[in-house]
């Protein structure tokens, strides 16, 4: 699909002529976006539907906007109606909830600093950061050591006794994952795609009895659910379809987990 740019011409207009949307479901920090403010200037405009008003994204930079005493606010308009306006936010909400961060580059990226002012990072947390790179190196090291024998054999952790450990933070999968792969896991079907351009990747595999499953977290084979159930897994970030099939190998060690294609 060509980008349509034609209408992405920034205006500025009186704080008047914008509203929050009344339907957004994100609450955001207003004052670490006032703080970037203060330390960078506003470098991006909201996006709003020209008919109303509502701002579709960007309201809580908005909020801040007003707060920082702005009378005039850069905006991008959109003629939408407003069902395809509640699409925009809630798509830019959520590819912004389903995006992670590689913990090692921005710790070293703020250590590479002279400073962290306006990073809205601070020294606490780059302990944190320092403690989660610890634990992503021994994540699933832990959970093989506590779960993964007994005195008699070797065995696979139970679906609780992994779910317990659903919070480890994990670091490089050892499944090296591409774009448009699709796999066979267990009794599932894994395809590597994007949900809305890339379904012709995916629509086949959605048959008769099949639960459709996008955006699966690393660990939705392993619940009981996916036990009853044939799935249709469609995740386009190949970080974690490549901890979703470590995930399951591990705890699943006798099923089957091979591409085909």
């Amino acid at each position: 699909m060509k980008a349509d740019t034609t209408n992405l011409a920034v205006e500025y207009v009186t704080p008047t002529k914008l509203r929050t949307h009344p339907d957004n479901p994100r609450r955001g920090d207003i004052g670490a976006i006032y703080t970037s403010m203060k330390h960078h200037g506003v470098y991006t405009p909201v996006i709003a539907q020209r008919s109303t008003g509502h701002i579709l994204v960007g309201n809580h930079r908005y909020l801040a906007m007003l707060e920082a005493g702005l009378t005039e606010i850069p905006v991008i308009w959109r003629d939408v109606d407003d069902e395809t306006g509640i699409k925009i936010m809630l798509a830019d909400n959520r590819s912004s909830d389903i995006a992670t961060n590689d913990n090692r580059t921005i710790l070293d990226l703020l250590m590479a600093m002279d400073s962290m002012d306006g990073t809205l990072y601070d020294d606490d947390d780059a302990d944190n950061l320092r403690d989660l790179i610890e634990q992503e190196g021994h994540g699933l090291d832990r959970i093989m050591e506590e779960y993964g024998e007994t005195d008699d054999e070797a065995r696979a952790p139970t679906t609780g006794e992994l779910l317990q450990v659903v919070d480890v933070t994990m670091a490089e999968p050892r499944q090296a994952v591409t774009a448009h792969e699709v796999w066979h896991i267990g009794r599932h079907i894994l395809v590597v795609a994007k949900l809305l351009t890339e379904w012709p990747l995916w629509r086949d595999y959605l048959t008769e009895g099949v639960l459709f499953c996008p955006y699966p977290d690393p660990y939705l084979t392993m619940s009981d659910r996916a036990r009853d159930e044939t799935m249709l897994l469609v995740q386009p970030n190949t970080y974690l379809a490549g901890h979703l099939i470590d995930k399951h190998r591990s705890a699943f060690p006798d099923e089957t987990v091979e591409r085909i294609k």
